[in-house]
Parts: structure tokens; sequence; C-alpha cells
């Protein structure tokens, strides 16, 4: 079972923890004019993981963003 941790410490960022199975990944989402900015920082186990991570950030992200 994941456990989420999440906070607003502005109306623009969001800061974010995921700890599982021994590992965790923190990191924020910042909302800015045009374009949403997501910074996560994965522990050495799952490093190897991050150009997968960023593909999909960046592809799903464009998707859900986009205009209807």
């Amino acid at each position: 079972m994941a456990e989420v941790q999440t906070g607003w410490p502005t109306e623009d960022r969001m800061t974010l923890s995921v700890g599982a199975m021994g590992q965790t990944v923190a990191g924020f989402v910042d909302i800015e004019d045009g374009r949403v900015v997501v910074d996560l920082t994965l522990p050495g186990a799952l490093a190897f993981f991050e150009p997968i991570v960023k593909g999909t950030l960046q592809d799903k992200g464009q998707k859900l963003l986009a205009p209807k």
C-alpha cells in the first residue's frame, strides 16, 4: 500500500510525497500561466525509471491540458 502526502504551501504549488515498498518519491507541481511544471526526485533505486516517467508525464500532461 502506498502512502501519499500532499500539501498546498501556496495557491500555485502542490508538494507531494509518495512512499511504497521502501522507496519515496518527493517533489512538487507548479501551476504557471500556460504550463504546469512537475519536479520529482527519484531515489537511486528508481533512477532508471526517469525517462519513462518523464515521457509519460509529457505525453499525458499535454493531452490532459489541451483545449477541448
